[in-house]
């Protein structure tokens, strides 16, 4: 960016700037264009989706008689999307999969009349060398500690203990019952055996806003999706979608990334109205340094939303 409103977008024939003023900010058209022309520019795959959450929440109501997120509709979550490319496509969902199976689980703990402060053992053998937090061995630990690791720090092993606790059935049943036609769970996290046996996890954009839309339209009025909501808020991972944003706001998000991916998605509180947006990236050459573009990627398409959101 050269200036507080000024997008540069590499093209086959140099640069081309989007620029607005002050007053009026970018308007939609041109926000369409500087993001497809980001992603266009790109090495691999971009799926993106910009929603206001707000009228999509506010369109399933707040009365008693049925729950806001058990009355959002497909024309409610389609009428809500600004700006989208690619979004009900399936992609390797990566870690950001763990919030429809936070969900998931939530549901199943209130069914069997659990407290999420029960708690489960973690076994040294379900212990994975990429975790921090059970990385001095063996424990007890509650299911909320569990799913919170799973979401702040992406912790694979709280993920695999979480899976392993409903099974891969029960949690796909799960989501097509919420409507996730593209989300699906088949192997633990680091299982790459099973990735070379053709098995992986799943999920869409649109999938990923419906669940962002679920916990923002109950926050204020369910319990669990008010921790669901507030957990999401702690994600300790700003390397995409808050890369260029230096403004005091709270986004509730989810990351994924693996070799070839590198995902972000979440809800953005702002002084003018909540929003959505999310963009997933995929099939680049899997080396660090593409990894690093993506992630500068996804954050140069963030900032151009923000800014266009807030001087709306």
């Amino acid at each position: 960016m050269y200036g507080r409103f000024d997008m540069v977008c590499k093209e086959a024939g140099g640069f081309r700037v989007y620029t607005a003023d002050d007053e009026a900010g970018l308007n939609m058209k041109e926000l369409k264009e500087y993001l497809d022309c980001q992603a266009d520019a790109f090495p691999g795959k971009v799926a993106y989706l910009y929603a206001d959450i707000e009228k999509c929440a506010g369109s399933a109501g707040t009365d008693n008689a049925e729950p806001p997120a058990e009355k959002l509709t497909e024309k409610m979550l389609q009428d809500s999307i600004l700006l989208e490319r690619g979004c009900r496509d399936r992609v390797v969902s990566a870690s950001t999969v763990k919030v429809p199976v936070m969900m998931a689980l939530m549901q199943k703990l209130r069914e069997e009349k659990r407290s999420i402060t029960d708690r489960l053992l973690v076994r040294r053998e379900q212990i994975l060398n990429d975790s921090k937090v059970f990385e001095y061995g063996e424990r007890e630990a509650s299911f909320e500690e569990l799913i919170t690791w799973m979401i702040v720090n992406s912790d694979n092993t709280s993920t695999n203990v979480l899976l392993d606790y409903l099974g891969f059935d029960e949690y796909n049943q799960r989501f097509a019952d919420k409507g996730l036609t593209e989300t699906i769970v088949q192997r633990r996290m680091l299982d790459f055996e099973a990735v070379a046996k053709g098995l992986n996890n799943y999920i869409s954009p649109y999938d990923f806003y419906h669940c962002m839309a679920m916990l923002y339209a109950e926050k204020e009025s369910d319990r669990d999706a008010s921790l669901a909501y507030d957990i999401l808020k702690g994600n300790r991972d700003y390397d995409s979608l808050c890369r260029y944003l230096y403004e005091r706001i709270s986004v509730a998000h989810k990351t994924g990334g693996l070799d070839d991916i590198i995902h972000d998605a979440g809800v953005f509180e702002t002084g003018n109205g909540d929003y959505f947006f999310g963009v997933f990236v995929s099939e680049f050459e899997p080396k660090p340094e593409m990894e690093k573009e993506a992630e500068k990627l996804i954050g140069r398409m963030s900032r151009a939303v923000f800014d266009m959101h807030r001087y709306a």
